[in-house]
């Protein structure tokens, strides 16, 4: 799917829908696996604007805040 995005000139709204499919966790074990899969592989290529979409996703969502790693991204 990444590469259908940098085709398609749509990264940005690509690495969004991670971030949405991540704050939109149904549970702490589907928090866990969206993050694993979703944020901590693309850590690297968010921007800011992303960055305080997760914050604000983690902040929102109860499974997303007590998931494993939701502490260590608000210290951040």
């Amino acid at each position: 799917m990444l590469r259908w995005a940098t085709e398609n000139d749509c990264v940005d709204k690509y690495y969004d829908l991670l971030i949405q499919q991540f704050a939109h966790s149904s549970n702490f074990d589907t928090a866990d696996h969206n993050y694993d899969v979703f944020i901590q592989p693309n850590l690297m290529q968010f921007n800011r604007e992303q960055f305080l979409a997760i914050y604000d996703g983690i902040n929102r969502s109860r499974q997303c805040y007590a998931h494993r790693f939701g502490r260590l991204v608000l210290s951040l």
